[in-house]
């Protein structure tokens, strides 16, 4: 969110107080109460709380707090929090760096899917977020990015958004642990395959466009739906593995870019966001020569 599309209302406040107390991490906040009492009343009833607190992109993240070398949480309904980054600063603690990950070169991906599975993409002529996905499982890219073992499965994953339950822990070099209470967090994609035989839970969060500085993706977009799952009863032998992809169309060389990032994260049971990273990225180009080629039939 720009500036501008904020009347005025900053974390200014919230910073001030964070280094007054001279900790890494604030408590958790009442959006509205803050905003009501350092910037008016009226301004905290105009405000949405999620568009000036859930930052989805680098882009995304205000000035004041990239300054600042700290990063905003939404923790539940109507709260947040703000943690400090470590040495690295806060883009590598708190964001996947598009930029970095896949800068490579696209390698050709030739699917062997059928026909019947790929045809009612061509048909849509663009795709949104969960068409990309259900494309790139579709036609097997991106079990070819994770390395899955054969046969695999082509069927639409599980995906969803839900209010859940669970603490989050923003740093691994400090002890703050708030509670994420009542809060909405979208899943994506979710998705069992086997890899060397064995058993993993896939937990996808998938962006649609060409991946550049702007676009890095906050970490806590995969760690809140890991920590949301991870009370759910998966068995403790099944590892869980966050995917970040990323999925952008060329239309002029009629080709589909699938963009895959797989993660670590060392405590599923107890993620901390800043501990979240990549373990291996791979760019696929598919080529899709129908894609945005649909024509309508002419009138009779």
């Amino acid at each position: 969110m720009r500036p501008s599309d904020c009347g005025g209302i900053s974390f200014v406040p919230a910073l001030d107080q964070l280094r007054a107390t001279g900790r890494a991490w604030t408590d958790p906040i009442s959006f509205r109460e803050y905003v009501s009492a350092h910037f008016g009343p009226d301004r905290a009833a105009a405000t949405k709380t999620a568009q000036f607190v859930s930052v989805q992109s680098w882009g995304g993240l205000r000035p004041e707090l990239r300054e600042a070398g700290a990063m905003v949480f939404r923790l539940g309904v109507g709260t947040f929090a703000l943690a400090k980054a470590g040495p690295a600063g806060v883009a590598r603690d708190y964001f996947l760096l598009d930029d970095e990950l896949f800068a490579k070169a696209a390698a050709t991906f030739i699917p062997d899917a059928s026909f019947l599975d790929i045809y009612p993409f061509q048909l849509l002529g663009t795709l949104q977020e969960g068409g990309a996905v259900n494309l790139a499982i579709a036609s097997g890219a991106l079990a070819h990015s994770l390395r899955l073992d054969r046969p695999f499965s082509r069927v639409a994953p599980g995906r969803g958004a839900s209010v859940y339950d669970f603490t989050v822990r923003p740093h691994d070099a400090y002890p703050a642990v708030w509670p994420h209470v009542g809060g909405q967090v979208e899943v994506d994609c979710v998705f069992f395959g086997k890899r060397d035989d064995k058993w993993k839970l896939f937990v996808v969060e998938a962006k649609l466009g060409r991946p550049d500085s702007s676009s890095r993706l906050p970490k806590y977009k995969l760690v809140y739906p890991v920590s949301a799952l991870s009370g759910k009863g998966i068995p403790e032998d099944i590892e869980v593995i966050p995917v970040y992809l990323r999925s952008w169309f060329d239309e002029d060389a009629r080709m589909a870019f699938f963009a895959t990032a797989e993660c670590s994260l060392p405590d599923v049971w107890s993620p901390v966001v800043s501990s979240l990273q990549p373990a291996s990225s791979s760019v696929l180009a598919m080529p899709m020569a129908m894609l945005g080629a649909t024509r309508k039939r002419p009138n009779v």
